[in-house]
């Protein structure tokens, strides 16, 4: 097998107080599973502290998701298993992201690109969202893999905007898609059979917009090794401005000999949608252009007064505006859920770090406790997974018997079914109403129940979690419309 080395580099720029950018890669020997790596550049937007946590939760929670998701599989892991695996952990990734947005209004509306590859045998599947982009170098030639999610490629996917003009828009910050925006989020996917001495580039758009693909192939080809191809283009993109962020990813499969590469410049199309030309001024006289003014004038004042935003009145200005009118909205108080409308995810490992069978508590606050295989009482992120090691003082409680019965806010029993290898939930009447996970939890020895209603389990030493959401309602048939007669 051919083997993979990797660089990663990211600068703050020039002009931006902050790095919101962020660059990850991992190689096989920090992989659970059976990868030759798994590389992400999340380039975050929403302010100063909303941007750099889209893009932090991003790079947490991929690899976790993407891990728990090929080990619920069958089989050892191929391009086909990594391609839904990679697509399941970027929809993770954005429950994350939106959750965190809803439990902290100072981050609300926050967003990131992404771009991932995994590399497995001698394919790199590939994921994008938004309009960071992944390029490969193969022969001396440079392709741009992903296709951005934004305004300006939307009008030159149809035609209406040269890609010269795409590149100088106003317009041309404003994506598309991406990751934390909306409840769904739905990532293109591709994979590339790699050849020996292929180079892939993940890079954040404060790269792409200040080197040309020139710039890009020439770097990425006199480079000797994946490290100095990232510095270097970090270096460039500096050099030309920096007025973004700048992150690179450079991977390369097998061999590589430096050379200068050198791209010829491509024709820049026309748009195939004509458009209608700019009309030359005419020569009117004088007089004639006087009239139609005052035509135009006398048009919209009566306009103005047909559609109700003006008023004749006696005395001067004699044409006053009429205030507008202001329709109130009252904002109606929302019943709670009802804990029985909930339906559950399959269960994923929120973190790869062990721990002890029992206890396991849910604090309502977005956060776990546990104890750590070592002893050390733990809190857990309840949504990218991140791990903080508590005080010493604080001393992990004996016995497991509690733990396995928890409550969620309304009432509802949650009980540890190691017989069913699941978790078996009650009413407070005592009716069983649900059964979670069922046989997916090999081993569950505690359960506990967030703010949110996810369930969390200890099970075979790791934290998994079922995320809830409310059931799609159906009108009881006694309110489906009727027919005639």
């Amino acid at each position: 097998m051919n083997g993979v080395t990797w660089g990663v580099d990211s600068h703050v720029g020039h002009v931006r107080r902050t790095n919101q950018d962020r660059a990850l890669a991992l190689g096989p020997e920090e992989l659970s599973c059976k990868l030759d790596g798994l590389f992400v550049v999340a380039d975050g937007m929403g302010g100063h502290a909303g941007g750099e946590t889209a893009s932090r939760i991003v790079v947490e929670t991929l690899p976790v998701a993407l891990q728990a998701e090929l080990a619920a599989q069958m089989g050892k892991p191929d391009a086909v298993r990594c391609s839904e695996a990679l697509r399941q952990a970027l929809h993770a990734a954005n429950d994350a992201v939106c959750k965190a947005a809803a439990d902290d209004h100072t981050v609300r509306g926050m967003g990131t690109t992404c771009v991932a590859a995994v590399i497995v045998d001698s394919v790199a599947v590939l994921a994008n969202v938004g309009d960071s982009r992944i390029y490969l170098l193969r022969d001396a030639a440079l392709e741009q893999i992903t296709e951005d999610h934004s305004l300006v490629q939307e009008y030159v996917r149809a035609g209406e905007m040269r890609p010269s003009e795409a590149m100088s828009s106003r317009y041309k910050n404003v994506i598309t898609r991406a990751v934390g925006i909306a409840s769904t989020v739905e990532p293109d996917i591709e994979r590339v059979d790699l050849l020996e001495g292929d180079t892939l580039l993940l890079c954040s758009d404060g790269l792409t917009n200040m080197l040309s693909r020139s710039d890009i192939a020439r770097t990425l080809g006199r480079a000797s090794t994946a490290q100095d191809a990232a510095a270097q283009l970090v270096v460039a993109a500096n050099a030309a401005g920096g007025t973004d962020n700048i992150s690179a990813v450079v991977v390369r499969y097998g061999a590589y000999e430096p050379s200068d590469i050198q791209l010829a410049e491509e024709p820049d199309p026309e748009p195939t949608v004509r458009r209608s030309p700019t009309p030359l001024p005419s020569r009117r006289p004088i007089l004639a252009m006087v009239l139609a003014a005052l035509l135009v004038v006398v048009t919209g004042l009566l306009a103005f007064v047909v559609a109700g935003n003006y008023r004749f009145t006696s005395k001067a200005p004699f044409l006053r505006r009429i205030p507008p009118r202001v329709i109130y909205m009252p904002v109606l108080p929302q019943k709670p859920p009802d804990s029985r409308d909930f339906v559950y995810a399959n269960p994923v490992m929120l973190t790869s770090v062990k721990v002890r069978s029992a206890p396991l508590v849910a604090d309502h606050q977005s956060g776990l406790y546990a104890v750590r295989s070592d002893g050390k009482a733990v809190r857990v992120s309840a949504t990218t997974g991140a791990v903080t090691v508590l005080p010493t003082g604080i001393q992990a409680p004996a016995g497991a018997e509690s733990a396995a019965w928890c409550t969620d806010p309304q009432g509802y029993l949650y009980a540890v079914s190691a017989a069913q290898k699941a978790i078996l939930k009650y009413s407070p009447a005592g009716t069983r109403v649900a059964v979670l996970g069922a046989g997916r939890l090999p081993t569950p020895s505690a359960v506990a129940v967030g703010k949110d209603y996810d369930v969390f389990v200890i099970t075979a030493g790791h934290i998994g979690v079922m995320r809830a959401k409310l059931a799609p309602q159906t009108a009881p048939l006694s309110e489906a419309p009727r027919g005639p007669g």
